[in-house]
């Protein structure tokens, strides 16, 4: 029996995801309505809270119900695909809209790496002399 998921996006406008897992391994997502800036954050936390619950290998988002979509609905399209991509898995995109599908062609996920946090290495001994007294001086005025 296939398990269902929704959630609709209220006091905003307008935007919907359902889910169906319609066989072991394969999620079906459908979104409808308006992606932008205020609708899109929930949709991104709903799609991925089901991904991490089922860890499907195959995924279709059918996105013929997608009205409109700005640059953060097609953020969170790319961010599916490339997720799918890193876990050799498959996501398919049915029935968006021509003009939104342009600019989600226009990058590879495979391109693009996880940011990685680059920590500062120790200053100059001028640059530690400098910190070392402002922190001193930092301390003294509050006690």
């Amino acid at each position: 029996m296939p398990r269902q998921g929704s959630l609709n996006v209220s006091d905003r406008p307008s935007a919907s995801i359902r889910t169906e897992l319609t066989a072991p391994g394969a999620l079906t997502i459908k979104i409808a309505g308006r992606l932008d800036a205020t609708s899109t954050g929930d949709i991104w936390r709903e799609a991925h809270r089901e991904l991490d619950r089922i860890l499907p290998t195959q995924v279709v988002v059918d996105a013929s119900g997608i009205e409109y979509c700005d640059g953060s609905g097609i953020g969170l399209l790319f961010q599916l695909r490339r997720r799918l991509q890193k876990t050799g898995g498959v996501l398919e995109i049915h029935g968006l809209k021509a003009a939104f599908q342009q600019p989600l062609d226009l990058f590879d996920p495979s391109e693009f790496e996880e940011a990685s946090i680059i920590k500062p290495g120790p200053g100059s001994p001028v640059e530690e002399i400098g910190r070392s007294s402002f922190n001193f001086w930092q301390h003294l005025h509050e006690l």
